[in-house]
């Protein structure tokens, strides 16, 4: 499961996520749907943290991430990011 929750995300002086807190089920497919410029990519790049929330937590599984995500987790270095996502997944699934 992956679970986000009141997460902001702001580009200069524009609020593009404001408080959101959806939860992702194991084994479930989820559809995001909008118009243009409401924040569906915005919200993908933070669940995967290309992109740096200012605010909020992320949960998956072990993996537990809250208040400011601290900068190293973000585009800028992406493989220790996805070390720790797969470390967790294989702890998890075997």
């Amino acid at each position: 499961m992956l679970e986000l929750k009141n997460v902001n995300k702001s580009f200069e002086d524009t609020l593009v996520l404001k408080n959101i807190s959806p939860t992702f089920e194991e084994n479930q497919t989820t559809v995001i749907v909008g118009p243009s410029g409401s924040g569906k990519s915005t919200l993908l790049r933070c669940m995967n943290l290309l992109e740096t929330p200012e605010f909020g937590s992320l949960k998956m599984g072990r993996l537990f991430v809250s208040g400011h995500i601290p900068a190293g987790l973000h585009y800028g270095n992406p493989l220790p990011v996805a070390a720790q996502f797969e470390e967790i997944r294989k702890s998890l699934c075997g």
